[in-house]
């Protein structure tokens, strides 16, 4: 487990490096989405530690933790034709939560943006409905590289009122894999 830039917790199933990058650009560039039933399982893992790891409820129990997925930009889904992150959680066993997250508006393309650059970019891009508000959430993702998607993802969530107890991902970057909270 690492952290996000915000000090989120992580939980990451892989490391984005070799052959699990191979598979995960098959998957999300490829078209070959019938890889989510081999991604799932490692997915389904880091769920369960955030089950694990995750606080009692203020109100004493458990309490159920929703799954909300990042979903994809307008131009990656028309280019996919599917949610790379929904599949590869329904293939984990997850129940991705509805209404979810939404994007407002887009960043452009992050990759050759610095961390700052890519966390300044991202600011006000995602909404999450009020519904949450109160509910224990984990918000889920792909691959995380900086952290800065799922960072937007997490400030939505919390300023709908919810409760996020972790960011969980299918893989991270060495980077982010090695970064400490």
């Amino acid at each position: 487990m690492t952290g996000l830039p915000d000090g989120t917790p992580l939980v990451s199933a892989l490391v984005y490096e070799g052959v699990v990058r191979d598979v995960v650009l098959e998957f999300k560039q490829a078209g070959r989405f019938r890889l989510a039933a081999t991604l799932g399982p490692a997915l389904g893992a880091a769920l369960a530690e955030v089950g694990r790891l995750a606080s009692p409820a203020p109100t004493g129990g458990a309490g159920p933790i929703a799954v909300l997925a990042v979903p994809p930009s307008r131009a990656g889904r028309r280019r996919r034709g599917y949610d790379p992150v929904d599949l590869v959680a329904r293939a984990a066993g997850a129940v991705v939560a509805r209404p979810g997250l939404a994007i407002l508006r887009s960043s452009g393309s992050q990759k050759s943006r610095s961390r700052s650059e890519r966390l300044r970019t991202r600011e006000g891009t995602i909404r999450c409905p009020a519904f949450w508000a109160g509910r224990r959430v984990v918000i889920v993702d792909d691959v995380a590289t900086t952290g800065a998607t799922l960072v937007e993802a997490v400030r939505a969530a919390r300023e709908a009122g919810a409760d996020v107890v972790a960011a969980c991902c299918l893989a991270a970057t060495p980077l982010a894999s090695a970064k400490n909270p």
